[in-house]
């Protein structure tokens, strides 16, 4: 039925979506703008989620739905955010009378998240949870810390200052690099059941980000400073249950011998 050809192309019409929002994020960067290519990379990251939600939902798979996808996730997660990097580091480099082709330097991150990307529909290990970085979380901590730093320069220069330095900018894209391709497990919020015995990292994470946006909203920070924050507590926790497993291997393997 014509009707039913349709709705299966739904899905692939929300990727669409997802990529249009990081064209007109490119567009914007374009011409100096730092908030509306974040708010355009979080309808993204909706669009993203949806576009998932809908082929589950519909049953509506495919492999082509599955490469656009991952064509659409680089431009909207690999592509702006090293744009939007490359375009801060370009005054950086200018500032210190630096050779300007270093300013290009940040675009390493599109093509690490191209790569990564490449590796995720080949890698079987990573249907519940995460190996390695995923690039949306990668590129909304670029954005939202970027945003971030604009909302509170007139008022603590602190964070302009460290984004102003040489090397700030090129070993933050090498350590987001790095983490894109290393094999570090990081769960995801795919929940089978509510137990905390099978979530308690989740439920964790959910607390301490809960917790600090209450802060926050105290505080009367802005709000775009609590986003980082949210992909940094997510990081450190996948470090902690990175070590915690691997010495309780290590415990294990000696107590065998």
């Amino acid at each position: 039925m014509p009707a039913m050809r349709l709705v299966k192309h739904i899905p692939n019409a929300l990727t669409c979506c997802n990529l249009l929002s990081g064209a007109i994020s490119i567009l914007f960067i374009s011409q100096g703008r730092y908030d509306l290519p974040l708010l355009l990379m979080g309808i993204g990251a909706a669009f993203d989620f949806l576009d998932g939600f809908a082929a589950r939902l519909l049953k509506a798979y495919s492999p082509v739905g599955k490469e656009l996808d991952s064509l659409a996730d680089l431009i909207s997660f690999g592509l702006v955010p090293a744009l939007l990097l490359q375009q801060r580091y370009t005054g950086v480099v200018a500032a210190h009378q630096l050779p300007p082709v270093l300013g290009w330097f940040p675009l390493l991150l599109a093509a690490f998240s191209a790569v990564r990307l490449a590796k995720f529909n080949l890698d079987e290990r990573q249907t519940e949870n995460f190996i390695g970085l995923p690039t949306p979380a990668a590129a909304l901590f670029v954005a939202t810390g970027l945003y971030y730093s604009e909302c509170i320069a007139s008022v603590n220069g602190w964070m302009a200052t460290l984004l102003g330095h040489p090397l700030f900018i090129p070993v933050l894209t090498l350590v987001l690099c790095y983490l894109l391709l290393c094999e570090l497990p990081m769960f995801s919020l795919k929940v089978k059941s509510l137990r905390w015995k099978d979530n308690q990292i989740r439920y964790t994470f959910l607390v301490l980000i809960g917790l600090a946006l209450l802060v926050w909203i105290v505080s009367q920070e802005p709000l775009a400073g609590w986003l980082p924050f949210v992909l940094a507590t997510y990081l450190i926790l996948n470090l902690i249950q990175a070590l915690l497993l691997k010495l309780s291997k290590k415990k294990i393997n000696n107590h065998e011998n």
